[in-house]
């Protein structure tokens, strides 16, 4: 898997907690708590190569998808 994925989980846990306090505790939901969600999920799919920068300019003003499936398991993992 990888430390670079592996790492991810923690980069989540701020995205949960907020989920968590809503679902088990009523916790209000504001925008900056949205916003700041969007931008852990983004930070952690660029990080884990969920997402990439497409175009040579930097930013290019898109985000494409890898080619090859980025949530597959590798071969032998679920075996028993």
């Amino acid at each position: 898997v990888g430390p670079a994925r592996t790492i991810a989980v923690t980069f989540l846990i701020p995205a949960f907690a907020m989920l968590w306090g809503r679902v088990f505790l009523g916790e209000v939901l504001t925008w900056h708590m949205v916003a700041g969600c969007a931008v852990i999920l983004l930070g952690t799919a660029l990080a884990t190569g969920a997402v990439r920068l497409s175009g040579r300019g930097g930013w290019g003003g898109a985000f494409a998808l890898p080619a090859r499936g980025v949530f597959r398991f590798p071969r032998g993992c679920l075996s028993a």
